[in-house]
This record gives C-alpha cells, structure tokens and sequence, in this order.
C-alpha cells in the first residue's frame, strides 16, 4: 500500500493567518498533537501542540511551527516508509505531499495508520503465532520457510525486532494453521529457540486489548 491509497482528507490542516486557540481545538477535535501548517498548497511545517499551549497568548499561528524539510513523505511512499517517518519524528500525523509537485495533499495520523494495519491480511488472517529469538547471524528466513512448509503449512509473514544495543533479534511468524505445535516442535529439532506462541483466538484477543490500549491512550 503506498501513502497515495491511504484518506488523506479526513484530517484539517492549519494556515499561518489561524488563531493559536483554533489551532489548539483543532488538535484536541482531532486527537493529534501535531498539524500540518499549509499556504497555498506548499506545506509551511507542522505545529506542535505543546509550543502553541506556551504560546497561547499569541494571536495567529504565523510561524509557530518546526519548519524542518523532511518532515513529510511523497504520495508514492510504502505504507512502513510512512509508519518509520512518523516514528523518526516522533509525530502523531505525518504530511503527505504529490512527488511530481510537490503540493500538499493532506496528512495521515498515526490512528489511521493503526486501523489500516490491523486490517493487513497478515494481521487478521486465521492462524498461529511463533516468536523465535537468535543471534542475527543465525537469521535465516528461507531454512524458517521451509521447515514451515514441511510442516504443510504456509508461512503468511515474519516480523524481525532488534534492539541497537544487541545483535539479537525476536522474529514474529504468522502461521496460515492455528494447530502450530507441530512447526514449534521442528523448530526446536533445529535447535530455534522458541519464546512465544499463540493460537489464533489467544493472539487475536492479546493485539486486541493492545490496540485497544493504544487508541484509549491516543484519545486522552
């Protein structure tokens, strides 16, 4: 999916001339603490809540925003380019703006990008989870896929975390069968070590309650 796909109307934007209140009311209607500020049509920067709260006091926008250039992503952009800008930023909304011009076409917010994830077929399809710990050097997805497969099940996605300060890696594998022991018993035969698994109805209920945790703690 790339950004272009995505609703990017659904949230407003602010222009220089808005009042620092608007601006604030806005941000609390839309439940981001972040806004793109526009002028016709050239995205300016983005407006953070917190400094127009200690500005409060100021009667127009105007150039009350961080004016950094990279702050945005082209309309042709992966939907994890737009998840890793938002998180290199630290932003709740991200702009989206045209590659060809330029223009500002709107911002997608990081509740948007939650909902679009957990409608991802690798998300909602029926299935197990396995979660695997090993060094990096020993990551090898093709040898996981075919142990999988040998197993006569089909490996529908994998999901690799790593802290900076280690070279060890968790790797998340969604499962197409929700009868997975099995597939962890093979694993452990090739010495993986094996540090969580779910069945279909065990991890749906865990990302629900922490997608559900996620959006009550957006809407504070």
């Amino acid at each position: 999916m790339r950004a272009s796909e995505l609703k990017l109307d659904d949230l407003p934007f602010l222009t220089p001339s808005d009042s620092v209140e608007d601006a604030i009311t806005m941000m609390d209607e839309c439940k981001v603490e972040h806004m793109a500020v526009v002028e016709k049509r050239t995205l300016l920067g983005i407006a953070h809540e917190n400094f127009l709260m200690d500005n409060i006091d100021r009667p127009k926008v105007d150039d009350m925003y961080d004016p950094k250039s990279d702050q945005f992503v082209y309309d042709s952009a992966h939907l994890f380019e737009v998840v890793q800008k938002m998180n290199e930023h630290k932003l709740s909304i991200i702009p989206v703006l045209s590659e060809k011009d330029s223009w500002f076409l709107g911002s997608v917010s990081l509740q948007q990008l939650m909902a679009v994830i957990s409608e991802m077929p690798v998300v909602k399809s029926p299935g197990g989870i396995i979660i695997l710990e090993m060094q990096l050097r020993d990551y090898s997805l093709s040898q996981i896929a075919q142990i999988v497969e040998n197993n006569s099940a089909i490996l529908l996605g994998a999901f690799v975390t790593r802290s900076p300060e280690t070279s060890v890696i968790e790797l998340t594998l969604k499962i197409n069968k929700p009868n997975i022991q099995p597939i962890v018993q093979s694993l452990e035969r090739f010495n993986y070590k094996v540090i969580g698994t779910f069945d279909q109805g065990d991890y749906s209920e865990y990302l629900r309650d922490r997608y559900d945790s996620l959006m009550n703690y957006l809407n504070v």
